[in-house]
């Protein structure tokens, strides 16, 4: 029994020894990889001055919400401590519309609808909108929501409108290729964030808590930073890598999202208005190299994806791809340049291979008001 203890007390010694000599001499990953001098564009004068955070900082936080399980708030403290001058919620926790004296529409969808980026609420898809339409667009969207949180708030809303716009699909396939790297089980309308939130709850159910939980990453980050680190940097690596699994599913995506475009249409169509799903820009399918690609990046399974959904019956009558919206446009400037040198905030249409710039919401909106001004 002694010779028992002296062998794992001798072997726990060699292991920390080990760890010790490891994180001794291993370079911080964050001093291995290339960095970038980033110049964002609260930095610049995009937002009429140079600001010292982003706007749509406190924006980026979940809330754990009746109706669509993780969204924006929907307590008004919690509103109106995270309201700023360039973007703000009404009380119902979704972002403040410009009104006019028109009918109603909705306009749908997840953080390109929400216009995150915009400079100010005046600027947004919705207000350009309703500037160029014959509507008022509300804004009935959120930062993450996949077309079945769409479907959700169309139904729990109860304004008068005459028209639906679901500004859709990057979500319901990003969310369902991050979902999908987690847990092969998966159900297609399954929201982002709900598999963190389920281990959590799971480790509650099973009486332990968040403390017991993180226990050991903290004590290993604490006394091995490096190695903590270079672990992380790994797992995350291959996570991303297995998401891009899903485009083996691109199909279930495909009609999942038709499904509930189909749902939402029936909705709109029982309250004597109309729905259209409009299919989002993407910036990397303006570029030519995204032809060379396999499905082996998130952009070509969304370029997968999107032809399904066209190719649809119900998509020939109801949906509108504008995936390619840009393509007519300087592709020079056709994505922010990070480069402080290069900054080309004026010019840029993507801040990222979604989200638009002020510019990029004021065109998409006038396409979009040509192509309904009939309904």
């Amino acid at each position: 029994m002694k010779q028992y203890i002296k062998i794992s007390l001798f072997t726990c010694f060699a292991a920390f020894l080990l760890l010790f000599l490891i994180e001794l001499f291993l370079k911080d990953i964050s001093l291995t990889l290339k960095k970038e001098d980033k110049f964002y564009l609260y930095q610049t004068k995009y937002y009429g001055k140079v600001l010292e955070q982003s706007p749509y900082y406190e924006f980026n936080r979940r809330y754990l919400h009746p109706y669509y399980f993780l969204s924006l708030p929907w307590e008004n403290d919690v509103i109106n401590s995270i309201n700023n001058n360039y973007v703000s919620l009404d009380l119902d926790g979704f972002r403040e519309s410009t009104l006019f004296d028109k009918k109603n529409a909705i306009l749908l969808g997840g953080s390109v609808a929400f216009s995150y980026f915009a400079s100010s609420n005046d600027k947004t898809i919705s207000a350009y909108l309703s500037k160029f339409s014959n509507y008022n667009f509300i804004n009935i969207n959120a930062p993450g929501w996949n077309s079945y949180q769409e479907l959700m708030g169309l139904f729990n809303n109860n304004i008068d409108y005459s028209l639906s716009l679901s500004l859709s699909l990057a979500n319901d396939v990003g969310v369902y290729c991050s979902n999908y790297s987690q847990n092969k089980e998966l159900i297609a309308d399954t929201p982002s964030s709900f598999f963190e939130l389920y281990q959590i709850v799971n480790k509650i159910n099973n009486q332990e808590t968040l403390d017991d939980r993180n226990f050991l990453k903290k004590l290993i980050s604490l006394m091995y930073p490096k190695i903590y680190k270079r672990l992380s940097y790994y797992k995350n690596k291959s996570k991303k890598i297995k998401s891009f699994e899903c485009r083996y599913n691109a199909k279930e995506i495909a009609e999942n999202f038709i499904k509930n475009q189909k749902k939402m249409r029936e909705l709109s169509n029982s309250r004597n208005a109309s729905h259209y799903t409009i299919i989002q820009p993407y910036h990397d399918l303006h570029l030519q190299k995204i032809k060379n690609l396999k499905g082996e990046t998130l952009s070509a399974i969304y370029e997968q994806v999107s032809k399904i959904v066209m190719s649809d019956e119900f998509c020939k009558k109801f949906c509108i791809d504008l995936s390619l919206a840009y393509n007519n446009d300087d592709k020079k400037n056709l994505l922010y340049n990070f480069s402080k040198e290069n900054n080309n905030h004026k010019e840029a249409i993507f801040v990222d291979h979604v989200h638009l710039t002020d510019l990029g919401n004021k065109k998409l909106s006038e396409t979009i008001t040509g192509l309904i001004k009939n309904n």
